[in-house]
């Protein structure tokens, strides 16, 4: 039996490791499980090890200092923590952006800061004179916090929608994980996914540095390329099913059963062949009945390997307890604060690009050919380009690197070098010449717009931007006993194809095409566009978001061949989008623009959407011709002109010239519109700005697009007659 003052010190030592190392990450790691690999049955017990010696610390510190004068002014002070942790990463838990590491720009968020230290500084104040002066309820406050940590892992548990992780998968086969690095001598067919690789990027690499490519015997390249989908959660069963998500059911939902109907891992599974699956992106794959292994993994054995993931979600739940003013020291462009420690043993870039290094250099040592094997299909999907931009072309580390496109140049580069590694290793042992091999983006940069358009970049039609950057991803194919130089093709190709070729045509979606590569430009192909904004992400939407159907007839590089079917697939549902007078476009997160902005649009905001250079375009079609004048008005403001003053902004309506506003503060600014301009019930809007300035020329920002006006809400309606 413990002593009365070990009881207490317990009592004292346990409330700020429980919200420090359980309550916030797990709560944290349930709300957003999907972003991570690791398996509840395997994070549990690293957070268990952290709790244990973290309270052990302080429950020896305590016991020591019983007499001292100090030592109660030190259980007052670990309540106070313990209960501004959970306030901060409960109540404060602020939307600092995605979970891939992106820099954050701390000096945007100094009042937030300001708020904080006010707030911690009143509970330690409140819970000190609490300490000294009203025991009891000191004392209660403190069983308190416990409950109220356990309520809050039971309402986290209780509202997420975790499923089993692949972990569980692998414990189903027998084999080992290195049964994903065995080939067979003359039988092999792979799929390599580049995550984010932009057709138009490797088309200008192999330009530029054609030297860099140049390994890449027997490959095709196909510039002439669709996507199916803005990012990776729908992308990836495209892929591997040859099917669309059109938001019928929940994304997660709709991934097991797709995939559990078909896929071409499981599909010449059948016929055969040895599988396996290898993701950074575990969720894309379940459903799957092949051996799925994570990426993480393979590429890191052993204890190291057992605890990075773990340690990922500490840092993440120990990042949300902290305010702002510390959290710096704990994150940088995803160098976490515990995690860092693995990535300098290891010589890794931080993130996720670090497990692509970790998986090549374990491919390097363990691939092996074996003969005792059946025909043999492999996919490897690897962060590839994936943002945050923080590798150089020789995928080393670089701090802050600006985020502009020649950055994601030098990454794309760099990942490249990656691809050349594997590759090579299939040459060392003389199965590559045989192998037939796709290697794939799943989607574009989503921000950087392709500069190898065949008609006028500057026009006003076709998509907006981070529509273009999206839909546009790397395809290269080598059929087996390709030998050849690498070579390019125009033939009109899309992600959809990948099962038709792997499979001889003879897959159930191949049923109603023909061979992708002996169709004309006139082939329709489509692209689902959307943003992929952080309610989304975080698992806070079961739906992927709003979706607008594009349709290619054409090369995709020529934007006159895109068209905007103006039908969107929302939560269950899908509908046309004319719009009628005094109809709200909002330009929010949770708003409809997605469906009628065109040009010149940057990617959503929560509150608003910037426009991004000097001419941004909306397009709608209204539900019937207007009898009178109508009028435009737009609620928005404007990014200071180089950093000072207000911005010039034209405004023209179907090609005419209507207005020319001076903006500045958020404000509702208005313009009329002639009857006689709109013509078949079609609005194309323009607003010319003069000066779009990039925070990254005035500051010190990392973001370098040129920004005019902050869109909130745009209305048009029928103009009000003024009666004396």
């Amino acid at each position: 039996m413990l002593s009365a003052d070990a009881r207490n010190a317990l009592f004292f030592a346990i409330p700020l490791p429980f919200m420090m190392t359980l309550v916030s990450p797990l709560s944290f790691y349930l709300a957003n499980h999907t972003e991570y690999s690791v398996a509840i049955s395997a994070l549990l017990p690293v957070l268990l090890l952290c709790f244990l010696g973290m309270a052990g610390f302080l429950f020896v510190l305590l016991v020591v200092g019983k007499k001292r004068p100090w030592n109660k002014v030190l259980k007052g002070l670990l309540v106070a923590l313990a209960v501004s942790a959970w306030v901060q990463s409960q109540l404060l838990a602020w939307n600092f952006g995605p979970l891939d590491g992106r820099g954050i720009l701390w000096r945007a968020w100094i009042y937030h800061a300001c708020f904080e230290i006010l707030l911690w500084g009143g509970i330690i104040v409140s819970v000190g004179y609490l300490t000294f002066r009203k025991e009891k309820i000191f004392h209660a406050v403190t069983q308190g916090m416990i409950l109220l940590g356990v309520l809050t892992l039971a309402s986290s548990w209780l509202t997420s929608d975790y499923r089993p992780k692949m972990e569980a998968v692998r414990k189903e086969t027998s084999r080992g994980v290195e049964s994903s690095f065995i080939f067979h001598p003359a039988k092999n067919k792979m799929i390599i996914v580049l995550d984010t690789f932009q057709s138009d990027i490797f088309g200008e690499i192999a330009q530029r540095w054609p030297e860099e490519v140049s390994f890449l015997q027997g490959f095709t390249f196909y510039p002439n390329t669709l996507g199916g989908f803005s990012s990776t959660g729908a992308a990836c069963p495209l892929i591997l099913t040859g099917r669309y998500y059109k938001n019928e059911i929940s994304i997660l939902d709709w991934i097991e059963k797709n995939n559990a109907e078909f896929n071409i891992a499981d599909y010449l599974a059948a016929k055969g062949y040895d599988t396996a699956l290898v993701s950074f992106a575990g969720q894309t794959l379940a459903g799957i009945r092949s051996p799925k292994f994570h990426l993480a993994s393979l590429g890191e054995p052993g204890v190291s390997g057992w605890l990075r993931p773990a340690l990922l979600v500490l840092d993440g739940g120990v990042f949300r307890t902290l305010p702002i003013v510390l959290k710096k020291s704990f994150y940088d462009e995803g160098n976490w604060f515990f995690v860092q420690f693995l990535d300098v043993t290891a010589k890794v870039p931080p993130n996720l690009h670090g497990d692509d290094l970790r998986f090549i250099r374990e491919f390097e040592r363990k691939a092996a050919v074996s003969s005792g094997r059946d025909s043999v299909f492999r996919y490897y999907h690897l962060f590839g380009s994936h943002m945050p931009v923080q590798v150089n072309e020789k995928f080393e580390y670089v701090k802050n690197m600006p985020e502009i496109r020649e950055s994601y140049v030098q990454q794309s580069r760099g990942v490249l070098s990656l691809l050349k590694r594997l590759l090579q290793r299939l040459k060392d042992f003389k199965v590559y010449e045989t192998a037939e091999i796709v290697v794939a983006g799943d989607h574009g940069s989503m921000l950087y717009p392709p500069n190898d358009f065949l008609n006028d970049r500057n026009g006003d039609e076709g998509p907006r931007n981070s529509i273009l950057a999206s839909s546009r991803p790397l395809f290269l194919y080598k059929p087996a006993a390709g030998k050849n130089v690498l070579s390019s093709s125009d033939a009109p190709m899309h992600l959809e194809d990948i099962v038709c070729i792997l499979s001889g045509n003879q897959a159930p979606p191949c049923s109603d095409r023909t061979s992708s590569r002996d169709q004309t430009n006139q082939r329709k192909r489509f692209f689902y566009g959307y943003d992929y904004t952080s309610i989304y992400w975080s698992g806070a939407k079961k739906y992927m978001p709003p979706m607008t159907q594009y349709v290619v007839e054409g090369d995709v590089r020529d934007l006159s061949a895109w068209r905007n079917t103006n039908v969107e697939f929302i939560a269950g549902t899908s509908r046309h989008l004319p719009i009628e007078l005094d109809e709200i476009i909002d330009f929010s997160a949770a708003g409809n623009s997605n469906y009628y902005i065109q040009r010149g649009w940057s990617v959503q905001e929560p509150e608003h959407r910037f426009t991004e250079g000097a001419r941004a375009v909306i397009r709608a079609e209204l539900k019937k011709n207007p009898r009178k004048d109508l009028t435009l008005r737009l609620n928005a403001e404007a990014f200071p002109a180089n950093g000072k003053g207000p911005q010039t902004v034209g405004v023209e309506v179907n090609d005419k010239k209507i207005a020319q506003w001076r903006m500045l503060g958020l404000d509702w600014y208005e313009a009329t519109i002639p009857v006689d301009l709109v013509t078949d019930r079609l609005l194309k809007i323009v607003f010319d700005i003069r000066n779009p300035t990039a925070p990254c020329e005035i500051g010190a920002s990392r973001d370098c697009r040129k920004l005019g006006i902050a869109a909130r809400k745009l209305t048009v309606a029928e103009k009000k007659v003024v009666r004396e």
